[in-house]
């Protein structure tokens, strides 16, 4: 390098030495702690060390980027943007440790690094427990199971044990490594802390963990169980073998996920081993040292939750012992009854020795337990059949271990058989029973299982399982048959024995004819019994003899045997009942048959009786006497017991209306309601036997009636006033009310028509009494039947009126000055009857002021009164008029005063809301005519005076006043001046509000020391708030709440006593105001209760069981009688046992009120304080399929709903039900939307529900929707008519289709349909198969969509194919022809326009030109226009034009159903075509 610089120049020498001169750091670092050569003795976790440095920036460096601490050159932290950085190191053993720190910064133009110098420390010892499980920051659902673990190093001591805490509360301690404890928590939801310490041996020394933070979240729904089937506890196994651990679990209200983190997770000591996501749950594991483990299962379910199984208990030993069997050989034979020995070669355990062999067949033990080589047991097998054998030795170390199985077989000798009866060559009659006997014997060893018996070989007529082997068989035809038997023995042999050959012949037969069975006979009448006999082949019937039996009685002949046809005897019944008839046919073989029993029941002559009163269709009238009578005979030796009168009315029961028990039968009965009766008679004679007559029918009908309904009897009317009469009338049955007539009879008088006839309800009329006197008054009803009837008659009395009298001034409560003329007003009028006013008189008390003279036609008179001294003053006024009746008014009390003051109230004013304890603002204005003056203003609150002012106030009289209570409170003011005259202004209403408890509530026993909540309503006037409730028993403070809306406080009850409690509402300018008191009783014996579940505010579902759980307690020697839980006021349940809780189903959402309340053994009562719970109900809907939609049986449908749940609540699930069976729960969707695939099962209109459940439980099913489900749908084909037909307004069309039903159904109805929603007509009825209606279209128009809509007993439909058609309003097209200025004749070569008009179709689609009938252009739109060159050639030329509709044209106007035409016959335009030299010559063209 050197070289190289003296051979640059100098400059250039500068500048490479710039270039190559080192660059300054912008960083340094260095570590502060611990220092460099430190013995660390003993470093424990959680603390460790702290290695701490200091970064300095230098050379323009602007941050520290981080500083990364390394121990033996490898991390154990970095820290990022600061100058003063520090991690904590926990060392893992003991030993000499190299710390350094790397900086690196931010430079002017690039970063930089910087490591300090290294710093050794040595460390002592190392004393580590490490909380491994759970993580930090992990959550956990509520009441779920886990397992807290930990690990602990420590270099110079022994862990004696670790204690695990959650939240600081110990778990539980372990006392041996692995250091782990299963634990469930039952904390509420929230953030906790898990934390370890580890305990020496020494007893005294501690090491802690660090601190974890644990979330315990509200768990959804159940927890899953779980629980381990292998192996069992206290089981073996080998050190280093393969142990299948397994287990079942399962989640009630979900599942157990397939992937991480559900499944089961197994443990072994607290450490897991293995997971198995998929059911069955099994792994393998192998114990690894000779030890005890204790093996738990871990199952998490969908929700999260997890439960762990009891724990099983497996010790693992070095060797396991060993058994086989030696002898016998493995499917070795033998003897059934012959003994076999049974040898085996056994193995103790490692260290252990064999304790005993013991031998087992089939699972039962042989003989006792060998316990010395060898190992040996004697069996001897006592049926035959294969036996399972084995062996299990037993070692002093108590493990036992089983041997393979060996099986062994046993056999018997064969078992015999042989037929005893019947002998062979027997000769058997058909269809008589024979008994078939046989001797069994079983093979050695063996007993007989069953015998059975066979015809032919082959068909079983018989099985008999125990002696004496025989059965009845009856031959069913006749012929040569071989009988044999067959044995089946225990040891499941099965011999047949040598056949037996018999004859089976035919029996003689007999019938009887006559009477048939279930007949009826009557006592003493003659019963024909006859019968059918046949003989037995080749034989003759020799006689016939019949016989009878009686109900529970003896069988008897009848008459001597019959030996020649007809076979025929004549029976009496001697008496009624039941008999039973046979007959016994005897042939020449002297074979005899037996016919069927034949029942008869005999009976007495049944009685007689008809109605003979009222006559069929007699019409009755309501309320009127109707005479019922009949005849009636009784049967053969018996005599009339009753005759009984029946009454039905149409619609209803019969009902008995009278009885009658001697002739001649009648009685009289009354109709109370109009309407068609069917009366009959019943008779019942001496025998029992009743009898109905024949009904008559009968028609009731109310009568034409009318009733005064006011005035009522005996009321009073005033002569000269109108008083309204009315009546209610009604017509007999098919007859109508023409009027109603009024009429009034004086005393002694005629009746007096009232007015005009009624014709109409209401019939009423109004009476105005002339004179005074007694008056009845009627009403006459006139019907369209011409029937007139009268009411009862009303008593009126009419009297005269009083005269009227009324002080209309002064008004009440006016001021009169003494000295001084007061006007005196009246108005007044005379009574009735012609009365006039005679005499009116103004009195002040009982003073007369004036008397004036009464004069006809005045009503209003006045006076002038003039009072002489103060007081309070009555004025009334008297009038007397021309009947001498006399009438004083009402008084009107005033004042009368030398000078009156006048007062008016400022404040408060009216309605104004005031404080309890508020100081309230008196104001009033007050003044006195002079000379007197004004003494004093009273302020009166509810009439009482609360403040008085004696002089004004800056012209105001004003006081103050604090009220006490609360409530609505008049307020006035009252002025009094030094003439003593006092002035009262009008009354106020004010609220005032205070302060209240709301619990306990007046007259509460709550137990001495037991926690009581208080809880008051205050308010502050505004603007002030509210600051804090004090509570206090009696002077006693017991404590504060802010917190509003109850402000509730616990008060730990004491004194015994009464005590009265107060709350005391502070607001913000510090103004407070004590409640009024709240007396309860504080009793040492009084029991205590408090609701422990749910807590407060937590939140339950609508139709989700909640469990309401209370502790109670009764005073000493005492005990609780019952612990009562209310929602609200209402009693949800009574427990009556410890521990108390009640289910509790809350059916409305909102906030609900819980308490407890406990009655002890001598009925003291005390009411916990409450819980408030929030009710929640979601909600759910099923949006997909719509109700009335149609599905395919077996076709799979998805069913789709939306739900939602009231928030913290989240929808949990939603199932969907068929009627009530349950289909499906739906898989989550975007926007609250579940869906499910529902494959109907059955046919029919199905009904579909969704159930909604969230995450509290609260169950909701949506409203149903109906669903049809056939087998396969319906379907409709519109048949005619086609597409493209058009037809004429007002002219019938057939419309047909042709339809099926779906599978199972029928076709209900086919729809012909316009447009797919208008009804043309509908079909109900098929004829040849097809479905059709005549529809007459009403409207023109070019497209019209016709449809056939089919409909089946399921309600399922089908839409048919679509048909368009067009309806026109004529029945003709015309079409007209003109050209371009209306000339004939045009030049050759020329152009020219041609227009062509179309009438009568609408749907035209185009218009087609013709030249001499060729075709010469096309227009598709209107107007039809076609620009034309005339030919070159002169001379006459046809044009013509054809109209074609939108379904296609047609030149002919005869094929084509009109579909197109030609023009008419055109005269113009009609032109010749010339040169242009040549004159033009017109011509008539023709038309096409």
């Amino acid at each position: 390098m050197n070289t190289f610089l003296r051979r640059i120049p100098a400059a250039a020498a500068w500048v490479a030495a710039l270039l190559l001169a080192p660059v300054a750091h912008a960083v340094s670092v260095v570590i502060n702690a611990p220092a460099n050569g430190a013995n660390l003795p003993t470093v424990s976790s959680p603390a460790g060390v702290t290695v701490s440095a200091t970064a300095t920036l230098t050379g323009g460096a602007t941050s520290i980027v981080s500083v990364d601490f390394k121990v033996n050159g490898a991390s154990i932290g970095t820290v990022a943007g600061s100058l003063a950085p520090s991690v904590t190191w926990t060392p893992t053993a003991p030993g000499t440790y190299t710390l350094t720190a790397t900086a690196v910064d931010n430079g002017p133009s690039a970063t930089s690094t910087a490591t300090s110098s290294s710093v050794i420390v040595t460390v002592g010892a190392v004393r580590v427990l490490s909380l491994t499980a759970p993580a930090s920051g992990a959550s956990i659902p509520q009441n779920s199971s886990f397992f807290l673990r930990s690990t602990a190093s420590m270099s110079d001591a022994v862990v004696g044990s670790v204690e695990f805490f959650v939240n600081g509360v110990s778990a539980g301690t372990v006392t041996r490594a692995p250091y782990n404890l299963a634990h469930t928590t039952a904390l509420p939801p929230g953030a906790y802390t898990v934390s370890a310490r580890a305990l020496l041996t020494d007893g005294v020394t501690t090491v802690d963990s660090v601190t974890n933070t644990l979330t315990v979240v509200t768990a959804t729904g159940t927890a899953p169980t779980v629980s381990l089937t292998a192996p069992s506890t206290g089981s073996f196994a080998a050190v280093n073998s393969s142990v299948t651990l397994s287990a079942v679990a399962s989640d009630a209200d979900g599942f157990i996920p397939t992937t991480t983190p559900g499944g089961v997770i197994f443990y072994v000591d607290g450490d897991p081993v293995a997971t198995d996501l998929v059911a069955p749950y099994s792994v393998t594991w192998s114990p690894s040292a000779a030890k005890s483990y204790s093996i738990r299962a871990l199952a998490v379910d969908d929700k999260g939750n997890q439960t762990l199984s009891n724990a099983v208990i497996v010790t693992a030993v070095a060797a396991m012992p060993t058994v086989s069997l030696a002898a016998p050989a493995n499917n070795a034979t033998g003897t059934v009854g012959s003994a076999v020995t049974l040898t085996a070669s056994a193995a103790a355990s490692t260290g252990a020795a064999v304790a005993g062999v013991t031998f087992f067949q089939n699972g039962t033990q042989i003989g006792a337990e060998d316990t010395l080589a060898p190992y040996t047991v004697s069996f001897t097998p006592a049926t035959a059949g294969t036996y399972a054998l084995t062996a299990t030795v037993r070692d002093d170390a108590g493990i036992s271990a089983t041997s393979s199985t060996v099986n062994y077989t046993a056999t018997s000798a064969q078992p015999t058989i042989a037929l005893t009866a019947p002998a062979t060559g027997a000769t058997i009659t058909v269809n008589t029973a024979i008994t078939v006997t046989a001797a069994p014997t079983a093979g050695t060893g063996a007993t007989t299982s069953q015998v059975q018996f066979l015809l032919g070989g082959t068909t079983i007529i018989g099985t008999v399982t125990s002696a004496p082997y025989s059965i009845s068989w009856t031959p069913a035809t006749t012929g040569n048959v071989s009988l044999t038997a067959r044995v089946l023995d225990s040891s499941g042999a099965s011999v047949t024995s040598s056949a037996v050959s018999a004859t089976v012949v035919a029996a003689p037969t007999v019938s009887l004819t006559t009477p048939a069975n279930g007949s009826s006979g009557t006592v003493g009448s003659p019963v024909m019994v006859s019968a059918s006999p046949t003989a037995s082949p080749g034989a003759s019937v020799s006689k016939v003899a019949f016989f009878v039996t009686p109900s529970g009685g003896a069988q008897s002949q009848i008459g001597a045997d019959v030996v020649t046809p007809p076979y025929t005897v004549a029976w009496t019944p001697p008496s009624a009942g039941n008999f039973s008839l046979t007959a016994v046919v005897t042939d020449s073989t002297n074979q005899t048959a037996t016919s069927t029993a034949v029942a008869v029941a005999v009976a007495n002559s049944q009685p007689t009786v008809a109605l003979t009163a009222p006559g069929v269709g007699s019409v009755l009238t309501v309320g009127s006497n109707v005479s019922l009578a009949a005849t009636a005979t009784a049967g053969s030796g018996a005599t009339i017991a009753q005759v009984q009168f029946l009454v039905t009315p149409s619609g209803a029961t019969a009902a008995v209306v009278g009885t009658d028990t001697s002739a001649p039968y009648a009685l009289t009965w009354v109709p109370t309601t109009a309407g068609n009766y069917t009366i009959t008679a019943r008779v019942t004679d001496t025998n029992g036997n009743t009898v109905t007559s024949t009904g008559v029918s009968v028609t009731a009908v109310t009568a034409t009636s009318v009733a005064l309904t006011a005035p009522a009897n005996n009321s009073a009317a005033t002569v000269g006033s109108a008083t309204t009469v009315t009546a209610s009338a009604t017509a007999t049955a098919g007859a109508t009310i023409q009027s109603v007539t009024f009429f009034a009879a004086a005393a002694g008088g005629a009746p007096v028509q009232i007015g005009l006839p009624a014709t109409s309800a209401p019939y009423s009329v109004a009476w105005t009494p002339a004179v005074a006197g007694s008056y009845t008054l009627t009403a006459v009803a006139v019907d369209s039947a011409t029937t007139s009837v009268t009411s009862s008659g009303v008593a009126v009395t009419a009297g005269n009126s009083l005269s009227t009298a009324a002080l209309t001034a002064p008004l009440p409560g006016a001021l009169a000055t003494v000295g001084l003329g007061t006007t005196l007003s009246a108005n007044v009028a005379p009574g009735s009857g012609g009365a006039t006013i005679t005499q009116v008189q103004f009195l002040a008390g009982s003073t007369v002021v004036a008397t004036l003279p009464g004069a006809v036609g005045v009503t209003s008179y006045s006076t002038t009164w003039t009072p002489t001294s103060a007081a309070n003053v009555a004025l009334t006024v008297k009038v007397t008029d021309s009947n001498g009746n006399t009438t004083t008014s009402s008084a009107v009390n005033v004042t009368a005063v030398t000078t009156a003051p006048v007062i008016t109230l400022v404040t408060p004013t009216a309605g104004q809301t005031l404080g309890v304890g508020s100081t309230v603002n008196f104001s009033a204005t007050a003044s006195a005519t002079a000379p007197a003056s004004v003494t004093r203003v009273d302020f009166l609150a509810g009439g009482n005076v609360v403040a008085t002012s004696l002089a004004p106030n800056a012209g105001a009289y004003t006081a103050s006043w604090t009220p006490s209570t609360s409530g609505v409170t008049t307020i006035a003011a009252r002025v009094t001046d030094s003439n003593g005259t006092v002035v009262n202004t009008p009354a106020i209403n004010v609220n005032i509000v205070g302060p209240a408890i709301t619990s306990p509530t007046n007259a509460s026993v709550v137990g001495s020391g037991s926690s009581v909540s208080l809880t008051a309503t205050a308010t502050a006037t505004a603007p002030a708030t509210v600051s804090r409730v004090d509570y206090f028993a009696g002077t006693t403070f017991i404590g504060s709440s802010s917190t509003a809306p109850n402000y509730a406080v616990t008060w730990t009850a004491s004194p015994v006593g009464a005590v009265t409690l107060t709350a005391r509402v502070v607001d913000s300018n510090g103004l407070s105001v004590t409640s009024p008191g709240v007396s309860v009783t504080v009793s040492a014996f009084a029991p205590s209760v408090s609701l422990t579940a749910p807590v407060n505010g937590a939140a339950v579902g609508v139709g989700a069981a909640t469990t309401l759980t209370a502790s109670a307690s009764a005073a000493a020697g005492l005990s609780v009688a019952k612990v009562e839980f209310l929602a609200g006021t209402v009693v949800v349940g009574t427990a009556l046992n410890a521990p108390y809780s009640v289910a509790w189903t809350p059916s409305a959402a909102g906030i609900v009120a819980l308490t407890a309340r406990v009655t002890d053994s001598v009925g003291t009562v005390v009411t916990s304080g409450i819980v408030n719970v929030n009710v929640t109900a979601p909600s759910v809907a099923i949006t997909s399929p719509a109700s009335g939609s149609t599905a395919g049986f077996a076709t799979p449908v998805t069913l789709t709903a939306t739900a939602s749940a009231v928030a913290p609540a989240t929808v949990s699930k939603v199932d969907f039900y068929v009627g009530s069976t349950f289909i499906a729960t739906g898989t989550a969707g975007a926007g609250g939307t579940y869906s499910a695939a529902w494959t109907p099962t059955a046919t029919g209109t199905q009904s579909v529900t969704a159930r909604v459940t969230d995450s509290n439980g609260a169950v909701v099913s949506s409203p149903a929707v109906s669903i049809i489900v056939s087998t396969t749908p319906p379907v409709a084909t519109l048949t005619s008519p086609s597409t493209g037909s058009s037809f004429v307004v007002g002219t019938p069309v057939t419309l047909t289709a042709t339809a099926t039903a779906g599978g199972g159904a029928t076709v209900a109805r086919v729809d012909f349909l316009a447009n797919s929603s208008t009804v043309l007509g509908t079909a109900l009825v098929p004829a040849g198969g097809v479905y059709s209606i005549t529809w007459t279209p009403t409207t023109a128009t070019n497209v019209l969509n016709l449809s056939a809509r089919v409909t089946d007993s399921n309600n399922a439909v089908d839409t048919s194919n679509v048909v368009t058609v067009s309806v026109t309003s004529s029945t003709t097209l015309g079409v007209g022809l003109s050209v371009t200025g209306g000339s004939a004749t045009v030049p050759v070569g020329s152009t020219r326009f041609l227009t062509a008009t179309v009438s009568g179709l609408a749907a035209i689609a185009q218009v087609e030109f013709f030249l001499d009938g060729v075709s010469i252009g096309v227009d598709t739109s209107a107007p039809f226009n076609l620009l034309f060159n005339a030919p070159a050639a002169p001379g006459a030329k046809a044009v013509a034009a054809a109209a074609a509709l939108s379904w296609g044209r047609s030149r002919s106007t005869t094929k084509s159903r009109k579909l197109s035409k030609l023009s008419s016959k055109i005269s113009a335009p009609a032109w010749v075509c010339g040169s242009s030299n040549t004159p033009m010559r017109t011509a008539v063209i023709s038309a096409l």
